[in-house]
């Protein structure tokens, strides 16, 4: 999954969580799924989400990494250019991919923590929780009609080219032909 517990730290104290959970850490997986999955409901047409919420391992120099392997280091994460890397991170053994979004990270674990309260008393979640919810949803129903746009990899064609999956429906305003007015 895309958040880890560190994630937490800037929106709840570690002992509040700790007490919300009743220390079942299957709980805050399970609110993490269920953000993660309202999220991709919403941008998946335009953003290539499944490459954003691989879980990538943090770099570790005792470990050997062969061409191709991604792994995340202060939270960009990258991929190896070459065979037996190992040793101190250096950047140009690795390509750059995307950084993890703050705002992505930020949103996702207001989505989990609104699910986590919700599971205690449904009718009484804080008011802080269902802003910060409110708040989430509205930049997400923005970034899936392209009002704002999150700084993640698109979706890409056979080509490399971005694509788009979006189909728009309207009309003009009916006119009537009687008095030449519109409806």
């Amino acid at each position: 999954m895309y958040l880890v517990e560190t994630d937490y730290k800037k929106a709840i104290k570690g002992e509040i969580l700790a007490i919300i959970l009743g220390g079942d850490t299957s709980i805050r997986l399970d609110a993490e799924l269920a953000a993660e999955q309202e999220m991709e409901s919403y941008l998946s047409s335009r953003f290539d989400l499944p490459l954003v919420f691989l879980q990538y391992d943090d770099f570790n120099a005792s470990n050997t990494y062969m061409t191709g392997t991604r792994v995340k280091n202060a939270n960009v994460v990258y991929e190896a250019k070459q065979d037996n890397i190992t040793g101190a991170f250096n950047s140009a053994l690795w390509d750059k991919k995307f950084e993890r979004s703050a705002l992505i990270t930020m949103y996702l674990v207001d989505l989990a923590l609104y699910h986590v309260h919700s599971r205690i008393m449904p009718q009484q979640i804080p008011a802080l929780r269902e802003n910060r919810y409110n708040a989430a949803i509205d930049y997400l129903e923005k970034a899936a009609k392209g009002t704002i746009n999150p700084q993640l990899p698109r979706v890409l064609d056979s080509e490399g080219v971005e694509e788009e999956k979006s189909l728009t429906w309207g009309s003009g305003k009916k006119f009537s032909t009687k008095n030449n007015r519109y409806f």
